[in-house]
């Protein structure tokens, strides 16, 4: 399938999804399964796994439904994430 088609039919679900006022499905990693991260960080690559560190394209996250569970995940993964670009930004400063 197209990356154009499959991005079309994305937001096409996500319209459906709200209308029947549902939240929109999390984006989990295809290689490990763990909620991913989104970011414009890296041209091209919107998601980033914080545990297996592979990125991923805006169409490429396989969706999940949100539980207690996964949001518990996300947010533990978040918080990691902005942890890691915290320590990132203060290197750069340093050598600045």
């Amino acid at each position: 399938m197209s990356e154009q088609l499959k991005a079309f039919q994305m937001v096409i679900g996500a319209i459906k999804r709200k209308d029947e006022g549902k939240p929109p499905p999390r984006a989990t990693c295809p290689a490990c399964s763990e909620p991913l991260i989104m970011t414009f960080r890296f041209p091209g690559k919107e998601f980033v796994c914080v545990e297996c560190r592979k990125l991923w394209g805006f169409v490429e996250p396989v969706p999940a439904e949100e539980t207690p569970e996964l949001k518990k995940r996300y947010d533990e993964l978040k918080t990691k994430w902005d942890l890691e670009l915290e320590q990132a930004k203060g290197k750069k400063d340093e050598t600045d």
